[in-house]
């Protein structure tokens, strides 16, 4: 794969005000995804969704966890970059007690 096609595969991974890989992305209430450090200054500068030019005042309640794209990040990026796939670790209720998501979905 060239570098162009690399870029482009994972261009929908990165953060529309960074233009960084996120890591932990959040999508606000009118769909578009950021990473939440950036989301969450852009809120407190100007109180506007900066893509969707629309008004996000209440922040926690119009952010929400994106798991899915998370995923999608952990999973296809290291695949288009032909890197080994690490799996993802979730603390419990225990933080002793740690299980990776393939051993959830069995």
């Amino acid at each position: 794969m060239t570098d162009a096609l690399r870029a482009l595969a994972t261009q929908q991974f990165c953060c529309p005000i960074t233009g960084d890989l996120m890591s932990d992305p959040v999508i606000s209430r009118y769909g578009v995804s950021y990473e939440r450090l950036a989301i969450v200054r852009a809120i407190k500068d100007t109180g506007m969704d900066p893509v969707a030019c629309r008004p996000l005042r209440n922040r926690p309640a119009e952010l929400f966890e994106n798991r899915l794209l998370r995923s999608a990040i952990r999973v296809d990026v290291p695949r288009i970059l032909g890197l080994p796939i690490v799996p993802f670790r979730k603390q419990t209720l225990d933080s002793s007690d740690t299980t990776t998501d393939d051993e959830d979905a069995q």
